[in-house]
């Protein structure tokens, strides 16, 4: 599973998903699947900032 949540503004790099805006910050955004809490991992880099945090995924019976 991929995904995009690259901020407004951002030239994405597909290469290595991650980008600069010039400002020497680097934004590094990456997700993968958690098969084993139905959730996906969502890691991100922000300046000196790195975090990582779960994204719960819903399912819809409709």
């Amino acid at each position: 599973m991929k995904l995009d949540i690259t901020p407004p503004g951002i030239e994405r790099d597909d290469s290595d998903t991650s980008a600069t805006t010039g400002d020497g910050f680097l934004y590094n955004i990456s997700a993968r699947d958690n098969d084993a809490m139905g959730a996906v991992d969502v890691h991100y880099r922000f300046g000196t900032s790195d975090q990582t945090f779960v994204l719960p995924l819903e399912s819809s019976t409709e």
